[in-house]
């Protein structure tokens, strides 16, 4: 958490380390480093019987494994200030080249609902090395969506317009950057696209009906700290956790404070069993994570 009373901004962090990986920490901290009196705002997803590992911030008590990202994106809104009419959500690993990104994106949010907050980015490997670039998805120019831009790491939104639409909420096997990305650019699907499951294709029709503002931001780059290699990430087949055709909503409850919860715990296994072969410290051969049962 903290506060900046001269910036107009909030910045928000989402924490969620199911596999209690050593680099995903050590990445928070590295940046916020580089994020010195500004006003940022983390919230942790705390998995039951484990105790924080980030102090200084908002937690939140949970025992389902998913990607939670854009439904802790929503929790995490209400607990910032009011005053704080702009936001921006940043990927908890990211360094910018320049210190200017924070005016600059507040700047924009004066004549745009939405900003990707970088012109390119690049992927750093573990000498700190870029491995790969990439350019903001705001320079595809392609009628259908296309995957070699990035439409990730960060998103700013004037806040009105976050809790009107904001992110996809139901991206729960990943990909909510490029679902959400694909509805507020009105890009066409590609053919064959595998990451909507037919459990959130329901849901995803509905989403994202008025179109936003939407700029990125010129002449800015940042680079992404590494937390295990891309090749584990398995960007199309971890979508087949949820390719079935019960809707996502049936498969959820909702705690009290607005968290996604599994109905059934086998789904819990599934994900942890992924997101233990994603390997963000690869050094560690054995990561001892416990599962709380829940009804089956």
């Amino acid at each position: 958490m903290g506060l900046c009373q001269s910036k107009d901004m909030a910045i928000c962090l989402i924490i969620f380390n199911p596999t209690k990986s050593k680099n995903i920490i050590k990445n928070y901290f590295s940046m916020k480093e580089h994020l010195l009196n500004l006003p940022i705002f983390t919230l942790e997803l705390v998995y039951e019987g484990r105790k924080p590992e980030i102090l200084n911030a908002f937690h939140i008590y949970g025992k389902s494994i998913m990607f939670h990202k854009e439904n802790l994106c929503r929790i995490l809104e209400r607990k910032i200030p009011s005053k704080f009419k702009k936001l921006v959500f940043l990927d908890a690993d990211i360094i910018f080249n320049s210190d200017e990104w924070y005016t600059k994106t507040s700047e924009l949010l004066n004549t745009n609902d939405v900003v990707q907050v970088f012109d390119k980015c690049h992927w750093l490997d573990t000498n700190g090395d870029i491995t790969m670039t990439r350019e903001s998805v705001l320079h595809m120019d392609s009628r259908t969506y296309d995957s070699k831009y990035h439409p990730g790491f960060g998103w700013a939104f004037r806040r009105e317009w976050y809790n009107k639409t904001g992110f996809f909420d139901y991206a729960l096997s990943g990909s909510g950057d490029a679902l959400s990305v694909i509805k507020w650019m009105n890009k066409t699907i590609p053919k064959n696209y595998k990451s909507i499951p037919k459990s959130i294709q329901k849901e995803y029709e509905k989403f994202c009906l008025s179109l936003p503002r939407i700029t990125y931001l010129k002449n800015i780059e940042v680079k992404h700290l590494y937390h295990g290699s891309r090749q584990h990430r398995q960007y199309v087949d971890r979508h087949e956790l949820l390719n079935i055709n019960e809707d996502i909503k049936d498969l959820l409850n909702i705690s009290k404070d607005g968290l996604f919860e599994w109905k059934f715990s086998g789904f819990n296994y599934k994900f942890l069993n992924y997101f233990i072969s994603r390997k963000d410290d690869e050094d560690d051969d054995i990561i001892h994570v416990k599962i709380i049962n829940e009804t089956s």
